[in-house]
């Protein structure tokens, strides 16, 4: 499923035309919702830049929420500097390296709930347009 949907997003679907709306070749191993509401999305956008901003707004409300959360594991020296814990460096090392499909069912979640917040915002862009 991960590569079909990357496939989406770089819009490598052929479609076709037709007066009953947009039929997709290579997308009946999608789920009907998918290709129903993903491809035409992204083949329709308005205006994409509205989008980028909107994402990007998410995007630093994110970065934001995770630099509080690392701030707030470090230590703080006299100059003003962070000194992150050895043990904290391992997790965030093991983060690193461990794909999404190996994440412990937790580290999903929280991934997953930056996701939906994309797509909340996507479908809300949507249905504007």
């Amino acid at each position: 499923m991960k590569k079909e949907i990357k496939e989406i997003i770089k819009i490598n679907v052929n479609y076709i035309s037709n007066k009953d709306g947009i039929s997709y070749e290579d997308s009946q191993h999608l789920p009907e919702a998918l290709t129903c509401q993903l491809l035409p999305l992204i083949k329709s956008l308005m205006d994409e830049e509205e989008l980028v901003e909107i994402l990007s707004d998410i995007e630093h409300e994110r970065w934001n929420g995770w630099q509080e959360y690392l701030h707030s594991k470090c230590n703080k020296n006299p100059d003003g500097s962070l000194t992150i814990p050895s043990g904290y460096v391992k997790n965030l090392e093991r983060l690193i390296n461990t794909p999404y499909s190996d994440l412990i069912e937790k580290e999903k979640e929280s991934d997953r709930e930056e996701a939906r917040k994309n797509i909340k915002a996507i479908k809300q862009w949507w249905k504007e347009n």
